[in-house]
């Protein structure tokens, strides 16, 4: 699990709650890696995973990566932070969840 280093601390923790719980689900924890961006409003955090760990990142329905966008939406708004969640499971493809 890497976590790029952020300036913000709230961004930081939202950023190791998103790695810890994406770890937990896929089969090379050793391969997620969270980075952030800062807009001027928003917190934007990108997950990577190796490609195999797709489906077990999204879940079945997305209900996986949904249940993961709630409790990290509500620890954001508990800090008074905007987050958004893009995903990359490739070089070439990065969707905003």
């Amino acid at each position: 699990m890497k976590v790029e280093r952020a300036t913000d601390e709230k961004a930081l923790i939202l950023a190791k709650l998103l790695a810890s719980m994406v770890c937990g689900v896929v089969d090379h924890p050793k391969l997620v890696s969270v980075s952030v961006e800062r807009t001027s409003h928003k917190v934007v955090l990108i997950l990577e995973t190796a490609p195999k760990d797709a489906g077990m990142v999204i879940g079945g329905r997305g209900r996986t990566i949904s249940a993961m966008r709630d409790v990290l939406f509500a620890a954001a708004r508990s800090r008074g932070v905007m987050v958004d969640i893009d995903y990359v499971n490739d070089e070439s493809c990065r969707q905003q969840l």
